[in-house]
């Protein structure tokens, strides 16, 4: 899987649905990706790259993880990851995601689009952690893993690197 090129105009970075989806602007997004197995139990890896920056967000890969920073107001999603469980996928799923917040105020959760719900969310504040989310397989093939910026408004954006995501059987 290729990352997709930065070089785009940024008339071509504007993210447009008529069906009110979350789409990718820029970034490093690459497809469908990571179903996890039923035979296979184990924690299966989310590629960093497969995160997808959104409108005033921006992602950079580096040597320790993805640099995030979100845009300026507070409750607003910076980036997401489309996450996969086969049909017939059953009970619940851990998401755990290594990172650390540089500034701000990050907001992690698991969002679902139909309903425009949070299944799951955390909010995450300065330093280094391990958060874990749990969601319902039924819930992972109508959602999304989103990152959002949690910092009061007037206090600007927030800024975190993220390391490691790992989807793992309950």
């Amino acid at each position: 899987m290729v990352p997709e090129s930065k070089s785009r105009s940024t008339k071509e970075n504007v993210a447009s649905s008529a069906s009110g989806a979350i789409t990718p602007v820029h970034g490093f997004r690459s497809g469908p990706h990571n179903e996890l197995s039923t035979a296979n139990l184990g924690p299966t890896s989310i590629p960093l790259y497969d995160i997808g920056a959104l409108t005033g967000a921006s992602c950079t890969l580096e040597v320790r993880g993805l640099r995030l920073t979100t845009p300026p107001h507070e409750g607003e999603f910076a980036a997401f990851c489309d996450v996969k469980a086969p049909a017939g996928t059953i009970g619940v799923r851990h998401i755990d995601i290594a990172l650390e917040v540089l500034r701000g105020r990050l907001g992690v959760g698991w969002f679902q689009q139909g309903t425009k719900t949070w299944v799951g969310h955390l909010n995450v504040s300065q330093g280094k952690h391990i958060v874990q989310l749990s969601v319902p397989a039924a819930a992972i093939a109508a959602g999304q893993l989103i990152f959002q910026n949690n910092t009061p408004d007037g206090a600007g954006t927030a800024e975190a690197c993220i390391e490691a995501i790992f989807l793992l059987a309950a």
